[in-house]
């Protein structure tokens, strides 16, 4: 299921399906508007209700380990109270989760993190990941102050660059 009027996951969904047929898998591919797509994604829908595969995405609001895991994975951020859209549950994840997020120093968010991580790898929650489209950003050689965000990709802060006589 992806969502209509969305290029890149119309393309996606084209590739996955006929990847999966050189298998030997049939996959029927069903488009529907973004509304109901990110109801299914978001809303309450028991897992077995839901279709096997749906496109979606998420972005974390800052750049720290506990703001990019715990609205996935936590069992609190499940179905309309989070984007834990998989129903992913395991409590020591959550156990581990509400220690990150009270974290005081590098290294014990490096050891929570590691920890969580290594469980997730081994759990393989169900979700296929894949990059931001590369992005980049082209400056006149006079330009200075240009600091690129890693977090919100064609996010400039304009009022800390200027340009220098040449």
């Amino acid at each position: 299921m992806y969502s209509s009027g969305d290029q890149t996951d119309a393309a996606m969904a084209q590739l996955f399906q006929a990847n999966l047929a050189q298998i030997g898998i049939r996959l029927e591919l069903q488009q529907v508007e973004r509304a109901a797509l990110l109801e299914l994604a978001y809303g309450d829908t028991p897992p077995e209700q839901r279709p096997h595969f749906m496109s979606g995405g998420w972005w974390p609001d800052y750049n720290d380990s506990w703001n990019q895991i715990y609205p996935n994975y936590h069992s609190d951020s499940v179905g309309s109270k989070g984007s834990n859209a998989m129903f992913y549950r395991n409590p020591e994840v959550d156990r581990l989760m509400n220690q990150l997020k009270d974290a005081a120093t590098e290294d014990e968010i490096r050891r929570l993190t590691g920890q969580i991580v290594k469980i997730l790898t081994w759990d393989d929650p169900a979700a296929i990941f894949y990059a931001q489209i590369k992005k980049a950003a082209v400056l006149q050689k006079d330009i200075r102050g240009f600091v690129p965000n890693p977090i919100y990709i064609n996010s400039y802060n304009f009022w800390a660059m200027w340009r220098e006589a040449m």
